[in-house]
């Protein structure tokens, strides 16, 4: 059915939620422009569905958060992303750069572990170093719940930067001191595609819209692999 459109391929690109709100969709659209006859097809998921849906060749790159559990995928760097705190200030006083153990005094916003096994490990071994464990008031499915429910007050949570750039009515962003707690943001194929021109060029359209060098991409992003040393406790 691809085809039936006049394309002469089709590339089927999966990416997370936070990708779509960052200078990716910038990156897949100068894709499209370079190749009108490639019929783009971008869906969203999570990084451990990404990750299945390549091996399964449902999709041929994926736009994810390493470190991941497939060996048989190559990995393109487009940098790191910190999280940020989204709160209430009517209701919790932070200061200009709050440390996590800061955070750890209120109730917080997180996501389910399916969404982020990862960042929730990192997470919680940071916080149990700060030597407080967390108060997790409320799950969000997506960064998006998470800011609703950080603006109805349920808690302070803790978003990508794009989407703490977003922002809500009545709410304060603060950007947490040493950033303990990203994104590591990379493109992903499977290596024996690692030769494919067409999906080399979509690789090199998100280096440029992220503003990564072609040497730097190259690199696996290996400081996502051991978590950062947490603050020492306030």
């Amino acid at each position: 059915r691809h085809f039936a459109t006049g394309a002469q391929r089709a590339v089927r690109v999966a990416m997370t939620t936070a990708f779509g709100v960052s200078p990716a969709t910038v990156g897949l659209a100068r894709f499209r422009d370079i190749h009108p006859a490639v019929k783009l097809f971008v869906r969203e998921m999570g990084t451990v569905d990404a990750q299945d849906a390549l091996g399964r060749e449902e999709v041929d790159l994926a736009l994810l958060h390493p470190p991941l559990d497939r060996v048989d995928l190559s990995l393109s760097a487009l940098g790191v992303e910190p999280l940020d705190a989204l709160y209430r200030p009517d209701l919790y006083s932070l200061c200009d750069h709050p440390t996590l153990a800061d955070l750890l005094a209120y109730p917080l916003i997180w996501y389910p572990y399916s969404r982020a096994p990862r960042l929730t490990t990192r997470f919680l071994a940071l916080s149990s170093a700060a030597g407080r464990a967390p108060d997790i008031a409320a799950e969000a499915e997506s960064s998006l719940a998470a800011i609703a429910m950080a603006a109805a007050g349920l808690g302070i949570a803790l978003l990508p930067r794009s989407f703490s750039k977003i922002g809500a009515a009545g709410c304060a962003v603060r950007a947490l001191a040493g950033a303990p707690l990203y994104l590591a943001r990379a493109a992903a194929m499977r290596t024996r595609d690692g030769a494919d021109p067409v999906l080399n060029s979509l690789v090199d359209c998100q280096r440029d819209a992220f503003g990564v060098s072609a040497c730097a991409a190259t690199e696996a992003p290996a400081a996502e692999t051991a978590p950062p040393k947490a603050p020492p406790p306030a």
